[in-house]
């Protein structure tokens, strides 16, 4: 064993990549405790976490946890470092090693047909002859192999056996003692799916349902208690979440049965499930809410004086939350016709908090265009004043309403024809009306705080001169 011995436990840190999950057992313990899951979103695998009392006697024993036989064997990868064990409140114990037994049970299987798998995942097929010393032999199609023991990941006879997990364990006294049992698999995930069921008009009431799917490709049977973590957890050490006062406080309360209180951690987010049974090699979707939401269609026009003088007006679907947190995930919005749910769009929604806006792009406005020019810009050492034209082009039959967003950065209007609806340090916010096949302009006057030099020449004491440039030319004239 490679390690340190701390306080009374061995912390062997659990690596994130397991291709498979390990479902174990110790030998003489109690294994009717319920088992704990905790499933991270976007394929960052799952932690299996169990209590179990074991029985020892005085001194310094081993005791075998063995996994059991009826997983597939050619997915799993085994190692001392994915398994951490603790002593639950008790100083007369502790954990000095973990052992994955590779290099022992091949002399009970010499003359049998075994498989050896190396650490690369590459595997050799063939009659295990004699050991010799570190080396075993082997008589394979190829011939006849010696194989150092140091390069075996794990062996897999006929009978699917598989290499014993060992503990050792040093008591002061005999007794029963509880252990905490933790240990990390890949393939495991989950994700929200949303879908949203558009009715007839610009604002009306559409159908909202949210599921929660879980993935287990595993052969593990999950039957306990389901958490879901959502958060990244994969750019450091993952830190795993304990229960009880370690919870962040403040946490919202959902308002569905389906699933429990939201509490955050740190960066992530946990969401208790409940009790849950989640077959292996199967998916399972659990219903999170169903309501009803009222929809508004936008049409978004984003302006910059550095961008495109012609761009895209998106689509953009917007609704109140006013249900619950809704964790990151993919949603897909429907319309009816002649009776059939045709899917309209598609996005991806980021996390959004009870009592807040959900915005969703449903992607480019065939019908609606628009374009900025810069007329005049002077700039100072700091600051840089513009004269902006916008336009706003229907070439629908119908009036539409268009929301201008202009992005700077710290700006001011100082002059304009059409009053803003809102003026933030980022940008200017108009909201305004376009008449079927008709265009309608927006000229102000702008002062920024300078972030650039792209116009060279600029000096403390001069101003330089823009006239004339439109945004998407990338060439820029200047008078002194």
């Amino acid at each position: 064993m490679k390690g340190n011995i701390k306080k009374s436990i061995i912390s062997v840190a659990l690596i994130a990549l397991l291709a498979i999950s390990i479902p174990l057992q110790v030998y003489g313990a109690s294994d009717e405790k319920v088992e704990d899951y905790m499933i991270y979103d976007s394929h960052q695998g799952a932690v299996v976490e169990k209590q179990m009392s074991v029985d020892l006697e005085d001194g310094t024993q081993w005791i075998t946890i063995n996994t059991t036989s009826s997983l597939d064997f050619d997915k799993l990868r085994l190692s001392e470092s994915n398994i951490e064990l603790e002593p639950i409140n008790s100083e007369n114990v502790e954990v000095t090693e973990i052992k994955l037994n590779t290099a022992n049970g091949f002399e009970e299987n010499i003359g049998e047909e075994i498989t050896v798998v190396f650490s690369s995942d590459q595997n050799i097929t063939g009659k295990l002859v004699r050991t010799e010393g570190m080396n075993i032999v082997m008589d394979t199609d190829e011939g006849i192999s010696y194989i150092n023991r140091e390069n075996i990941n794990r062996m897999i006879t006929e009978n699917g056996n598989s290499p014993d997990v060992k503990a050792k364990i040093k008591a002061q006294t005999e007794g029963d003692y509880e252990f905490k049992l933790k240990y990390r698999m890949e393939g495991v995930t989950w994700n929200p799916s949303y879908e949203l069921m558009l009715n007839d008009g610009p604002q009306s009431e559409s159908e909202f349902e949210g599921d929660i799917v879980i993935q287990n490709p595993s052969g593990k049977t999950f039957d306990g208690q389901v958490n879901l973590i959502s958060g990244d957890v994969r750019s450091g050490r993952v830190i795993l979440p304990e229960y009880g006062d370690s919870m962040g406080s403040g946490a919202e309360a959902f308002k569905s049965t389906a699933v429990g209180d939201l509490q955050t951690i740190g960066r992530v987010n946990l969401y208790n499930l409940g009790m849950y049974t989640i077959d292996s090699y199967s998916q399972k979707s659990i219903n999170y809410m169903n309501d009803n939401v009222d929809t508004d269609v936008n049409h978004v026009y984003k302006s910059s004086a550095h961008s495109d003088h012609s761009r895209t007006v998106s689509k953009q679907l917007t609704f109140d939350n006013n249900m619950k947190d809704l964790p990151e995930g993919r949603i897909s919005i429907y319309r009816n016709h002649n009776g059939s749910e045709v899917m309209v769009g598609s996005d991806f929604i980021e996390r959004t908090a009870e009592g807040n806006d959900v915005e969703i792009d449903l992607g480019k406005s065939y019908d609606i265009e628009g374009s900025t020019k810069v007329l005049d810009a002077q700039m100072n050492q700091n600051n840089i004043t513009r004269e902006i034209n916008i336009t706003i082009t229907n070439h629908a039959d119908e009036t539409r309403e268009v929301t201008v967003e202009h992005q700077w950065i710290n700006g001011e209007i100082i002059d304009t024809n059409i009053e803003p609806a809102e003026t933030l340090v980022d940008k200017a916010i108009w909201k305004i009306e376009v008449d079927a096949n008709s265009e309608k302009n927006i000229n102000f006057k702008s002062i920024e705080q300078k972030f650039d030099s792209r116009v060279e020449g600029t000096e403390t004491s001069s101003t330089a001169v823009v006239k004339g440039s439109e945004s998407a030319s990338g060439s820029v004239s200047v008078e002194r």
